[in-house]
């Protein structure tokens, strides 16, 4: 059996006021293809850390697969992700990056 390889993984975190329950004061995207969701949980320490009432969270992940697959995660299915198939490989990042879908209707 192969073993996908995820290529690219970006997280697209927002910032919302009034701790989490307000409206959303910044969103942005980060590619965490490197480190992983160390990266993401480092931005939100930092984020959530600075005392401005404010908090950040992940609203999804996208990876990309060696295979040219692409699947949207939530934060808890990307960490399972993220657990079975770590070490990313950007090296087989297909060229261009075209997202494949991953269920076609039958």
């Amino acid at each position: 059996m192969t073993q996908r390889v995820m290529v690219y993984i970006i997280c697209r975190l927002v910032e919302r006021a009034n701790a989490g329950t307000g409206v959303i004061v910044d969103d942005w995207w980060v590619d965490c293809t490197v480190n992983g969701s160390s990266d993401i949980a480092a931005i939100k320490a930092e984020r959530n850390g600075a005392g401005n009432g404010t908090k950040t969270s992940v609203v999804q992940y996208h990876v990309y697969y060696a295979d040219g697959g692409h699947v949207r995660f939530k934060e808890n299915y990307y960490l399972a992700e993220e657990t079975a198939l770590w070490p990313s490989d950007p090296s087989l990042r297909p060229d261009p990056l075209v997202p494949t879908p991953e269920l076609l209707p039958a």
